[in-house]
């Protein structure tokens, strides 16, 4: 049989299986000239984003609109006779719209090989005549905020005479063995504590130290790093090392624009159609970090939908209650997020003890197999 032209999708608040499916389609030599974008109401705003792109693809989009997604016989009057020709997707939209699309395609001819959906879990897409392909697109950091209706402000950028990577593991490999040690730094870096004498802290940095009389940017580089910064970027730095995801994808704070204001990520980690969000914290209160857990999980979803990871970096560990009973605070977090919001991949919490694996402590090499777990899932 001949590659069909045309394809169906069934789009959803996450445009991204939607992107998916095409890309993997085009990559494996398939060119669509029309995508049908069923959609209701509600998402006629994430269609025309999606037309928006692909028509930069070269594929003209054709809006077939229902009033709503939960009336059955909209969804099947939307299939004509001749699009049981085309390729159906039914990985997007509501289980109304996705079944009765699918149920009136199969009635003008939709055959098991044209019809498929994205297995996000294996990252592949899943035909129904038992055929698997990988999903091959490399979503970057600008396309996956715009597609899902944000706009990109900035990210950190390295200048010269800024920190670097090695000056990050420096000033962790000295923290994560006290970290009271991150609040002397931070303290010592404010206005009327300059000049700044790094080796008061045991730490030869790239830069001698850093006073007033440094250039204005540079300097304020130099204090966000001193401030909790040198975290984020050590996060990145060990990203890197994990080869998991490379260099180009993984991007450090990150400012994303909404309407009527931003947000903050404080490390961003792109691997194929995935979007890792970190955040990370030097304090250690515990109430503090439930809300940082939150606002990374709320964060994820809007920068990658449903398909998004997050994970925070805090310094939790066992510690005596009040009765001197021990508690696992990095365990109790990541129950209560999983109780919270029962969601099949719940955010992950990296405490101290991690730290220490990844830094090496009491003669054992670095190890930074979880890190590297987790981004591979």
């Amino acid at each position: 049989m001949d590659a069909p032209n045309c394809i169906i999708v069934v789009v959803g608040s996450n445009p991204l299986p939607n992107l998916l499916v095409v890309a993997t389609e085009m990559a494996h030599g398939t060119r669509f000239r029309t995508i049908h974008l069923i959609h209701s109401d509600e998402t006629s705003h994430v269609a025309q984003r999606l037309a928006r792109l692909f028509k930069s693809l070269r594929v003209n989009p054709n809006f077939i609109s229902v009033s709503s997604s939960t009336m059955a016989q909209q969804c099947r009057d939307c299939i004509s006779t001749s699009m049981g020709n085309c390729r159906l997707d039914y990985t997007g939209g509501t289980k109304v719209m996705s079944a009765n699309t699918y149920w009136q395609w199969r009635q003008h001819g939709g055959t098991d090989e044209l019809a498929s959906y994205v297995d996000d879990r294996s990252g592949v897409l899943r035909y129904d005549n038992g055929e698997v392909r990988d999903l091959v697109i490399g979503v970057g950091l600008k396309d996956l905020v715009e597609i899902h209706g944000l706009s990109l402000i900035r990210t950190r950028q390295a200048i010269k005479g800024g920190p670097t990577a090695t000056d990050a593991k420096q000033i962790a490999s000295k923290v994560v063995r006290r970290w009271s040690l991150a609040n002397e730094i931070r303290e010592a870096s404010s206005e009327r504590n300059l000049p700044m004498d790094f080796s008061a802290f045991g730490l030869d940095l790239s830069i001698s130290g850093i006073d007033i009389n440094l250039e204005a940017d540079l300097l304020n580089v130099w204090k966000i790093f001193l401030r909790g910064g040198w975290l984020e970027e050590w996060i990145a730095a060990l990203i890197q090392e994990t080869k998991v995801i490379e260099k180009r994808r993984i991007h450090t704070g990150v400012e994303v624009g909404i309407v009527g204001g931003s947000f903050e990520l404080d490390v961003v980690a792109i691997h194929r159609h995935r979007a890792h969000v970190l955040s990370a914290t030097t304090k250690s209160d515990f109430q503090a970090s439930k809300l940082k857990l939150f606002e990374a999980m709320q964060r994820s979803k809007q920068l990658g939908g449903s398909l998004a990871r997050a994970a925070i970096v805090v310094p939790l560990r066992k510690k005596r209650n009040n009765f001197g009973d021990l508690n696992d605070q990095v365990s109790a977090l990541e129950q209560t997020s999983s109780e919270m919001w029962g969601l099949p991949n719940p955010p992950r919490v990296f405490g101290l003890e991690d730290m220490k694996k990844w830094v090496g402590m009491r003669g054992n090499k670095p190890d930074i197999s979880n890190l590297r777990d987790w981004l591979s899932t």
